[in-house]
């Protein structure tokens, strides 16, 4: 009996008949080398499913570890959350409540003692000790910054999604406070409770430029300054440690600590994330050959057993390229 080609209906004969090599379908030889000799159904499975929207965090998860990347972003893996930072994400949602009027200052210490103790149900084996300490450490400074608060504040946690580019997926952020100044300028703030960012970072980091562009896109103009405020780190005065990027010309931003100056260039950043998206698409997800030790070594994927570290899924990766094409 004839048979046809089912992606194209051409009539198969013994000059150009093929099977896809996952489910046997009959191909014509063009057809079956369009998808390496799959047809577009089993071609389709096996085809990298990139989110339409990625956080910030996670391309900086990309960037430091690829390949913890696509275990949480693309195969949908949890890894988990550490304690400390469970105790910031609910600490910011404490503190939008009360700048939103819906809970009063007076009330921070309640509210801490009810998100504790919700949280040393779910980490029975944590150091409450701690979570109080880094707890009052950030409260007795937020509680000390409030006031001295000066321009409007016109926004709390408002997340934004941008394009960066077409065939690209959009970047999604959450700024803590945007604030709009008698001239009509804005400021954007965000609450650390963990340590200072410091050194290289403060000029590679994305979160600054990103922040910056989410906003320019959202209200038409770009920020002058976006202020870092780590409420869980202080200096030997007991003072909350911050980090302002104030513009320069619109596209550049200074980050001044005692006489060095860190730039963060927009377009730059936005380029870097550009090439990492490239990089994403084309299904690059290979263990960095030196990757953060620490990180490494704490990763919820490494003890679950998805991941063995750098070594073995190197030499897995190679192996598997082996045996796929051929070698």
């Amino acid at each position: 009996m004839e048979k046809n080609c089912k992606q194209c209906g051409t009539k198969l004969d013994w000059s150009n008949a093929t099977l896809c090599v996952k489910c046997n379908t009959p191909l014509c030889e063009e057809c079956a080398t369009k998808n390496k000799w799959k047809c577009d159904k089993c071609a389709d499975k096996t085809k990298i499913k990139i989110p339409e929207v990625i956080r910030r965090s996670s391309i900086e998860d990309y960037k430091s570890c690829p390949y913890y990347f696509k275990l949480h972003v693309i195969d949908g893996n949890d890894p988990g959350q550490n304690v400390l930072a469970r105790l910031g994400s609910d600490l910011h949602d404490l503190y939008e409540h009360i700048q939103r009027n819906d809970v009063e200052l007076k009330d921070i210490d309640s509210q801490t003692d009810w998100i504790i103790s919700r949280i040393e149900e779910e980490y029975p084996d944590e150091d409450v000790n701690k979570l109080w300490d880094r707890a009052n450490e950030c409260n007795r400074n937020f509680k000390e910054l409030l006031p001295t608060f000066v321009n409007k504040a016109i926004a709390f946690e408002e997340r934004i999604n941008f394009s960066i580019g077409k065939d690209l997926p959009q970047v999604t952020i959450a700024y803590d406070r945007l604030e709009e100044d008698e001239n009509g300028d804005l400021h954007i703030v965000d609450w650390k409770t963990g340590k200072v960012m410091s050194g290289k970072k403060l000029t590679t980091d994305l979160q600054p430029a990103l922040y910056l562009q989410a906003v320019k896109e959202q209200y038409g103009k770009m920020p002058k300054s976006f202020r870092l405020i780590y409420l869980g780190d202080t200096d030997k005065n007991g003072k909350y440690k911050e980090r302002i990027f104030e513009s320069i010309d619109g596209n550049q931003f200074v980050c001044k600590v005692g006489k060095k100056e860190y730039i963060q260039d927009i377009d730059k950043q936005i380029k870097v994330v550009q090439q990492l998206f490239a990089q994403i698409k084309q299904g690059k997800f290979s263990i960095p050959a030196k990757p953060d030790y620490f990180k490494c070594k704490m990763c919820k994927f490494r003890s679950d057993g998805l991941c063995s570290g750098v070594g073995v899924e190197e030499w897995k990766q190679i192996n598997g390229e082996r045996e796929y094409y051929g070698w």
